[in-house]
């Protein structure tokens, strides 16, 4: 009897996963007859259970979507981006990501023609929700075990190989060292900035290779005045976060 219930439960779990990955694909493939149906795929992946989306081509679609919204942003831009920060939740979608280019979320992270805090006072910003995203690539939500973090090894040597130290170091040059750009910088942007180089150089530092350590250690070296700087920033965990991030470079080049 407890067989026959533990595989009428399994049987039971394909189907609504086969139900539901097809309920997302569905939503997704009117994406492409009706671009304003975004919102629909958005409410759905809000609303589905992460553990029984497994479909690549969710993650496809939903990386493609975001491409297209990078190059020419509109106003769903933000929702679309959290939305597929929220798939990467899914270990079965989070476990294909080696096989996408990262390059073109990684060319949205450039640092904009006037810095990152030059943008002041505008509310959540196209930035702060990408990086959410980049931190939901090299940060396994709820990581624990040796096979979590396999995959969260393997996804943060993919984003290495995509460029994404250099991209990560680009972005905190672009703060500059003067004082009163470096307080402006808004917290939406400056936390998850910073929590991505965290996870990476301290708080989840096992599942860094060694090469992508030293690309960041190589990159934020000669902004060590700029994270100083931000230590001293009126935010408490943007301050924190640099602390971390500044000591965890300081004793990679001891």
């Amino acid at each position: 009897a407890g067989v026959l219930a533990m595989l009428k439960h399994i049987f039971q779990s394909r189907r609504e996963s086969a139900a539901l990955n097809n309920a997302v694909l569905a939503r997704l493939q009117r994406v492409a007859r009706d671009y304003s149906a975004v919102s629909e795929v958005v409410a759905e992946v809000e609303r589905s259970s992460l553990s029984l989306l497994s479909d690549k081509r969710i993650l496809e679609m939903m990386l493609c979507l975001c491409e297209t919204e990078l190059a020419c942003p509109s106003p769903s831009i933000g929702p679309l981006l959290s939305a597929t920060a929220r798939l990467l939740g899914a270990r079965g979608l989070y476990a294909l990501l080696p096989r996408h280019p990262l390059q073109p979320l990684l060319r949205g992270c450039l640092p904009p023609p006037h810095g990152v805090a030059s943008a002041v006072g505008e509310g959540p910003t196209r930035l702060g929700a990408l990086l959410d995203l980049v931190l939901a690539i090299v940060r396994l939500p709820d990581a624990s075990g040796d096979a979590d973090e396999k995959l969260e090894r393997a996804a943060r040597a993919h984003f290495h190989l995509c460029g994404g130290a250099a991209a990560l170091a680009s972005l905190v040059g672009s703060l500059g060292t003067a004082a009163p750009r470096l307080r402006s910088l808004r917290r939406e942007v400056g936390e998850p900035l910073l929590e991505i180089l965290v996870s990476l150089l301290s708080t989840r530092e096992a599942s860094t290779e060694y090469g992508l350590t030293l690309s960041l250690c190589d990159g934020l070296s000669p902004q060590a005045l700029t994270l100083l700087r931000l230590c001293c920033h009126p935010c408490g965990s943007v301050r924190r976060r640099a602390q971390a991030v500044l000591q965890a470079v300081l004793l990679e080049c001891d």
